[in-house]
């Protein structure tokens, strides 16, 4: 009787032991995955360069330049365009500048101010998703 229960036993102890060291064996030798890099971002920073403020000149990418933070423009009130920076992956820095210029990627937007005669930049999107920049800061002057 001890020997059937001891068949029993191992019958059923084997099978599950040889899946516990096939397992192990295959987790032992499979290769690991380097875990993610956390996404690098930058921020590009552009100023308005002309002294018109019509919609289509606030609009226009070639009329932005790309500049140093610190030479970006305090907002102060919604009248005038005058600076905004975007943040992009650092990798793909490059997809959002067309030499100093943004690319046909950033997409301006531009607003009429009260004053009926400006406008300013009232919003910025990413041309290929439609969707806006998730940390975008724009400055607008007083006119």
């Amino acid at each position: 009787m001890t020997t059937t229960k001891s068949l029993r036993t191992l019958k059923f102890i084997l099978p599950l032991l040889a899946l516990v060291f096939t397992i192990g064996i295959a987790s032992a030798f499979t290769k690991k995955q380097p875990a993610a890099k956390p996404l690098t971002m930058t921020t590009l920073n552009f100023k308005y360069q002309l002294t018109g403020y019509s919609q289509t000149q606030v609009e226009a990418r070639s009329n932005w330049e790309l500049i140093e933070p610190e030479e970006a423009c305090e907002q102060e009130q919604d009248d005038a365009a005058c600076s905004f920076a975007i943040e992009v992956p650092e990798a793909d820095q490059a997809l959002y500048l067309s030499s100093t210029h943004p690319s046909s990627r950033v997409l301006i937007e531009a607003s009429p101010s009260t004053n009926g005669i400006t406008n300013y930049v009232s919003g910025l999107k990413d041309s290929t998703t439609g969707s806006s920049f998730s940390a975008s800061s724009i400055e607008n002057i007083r006119y």
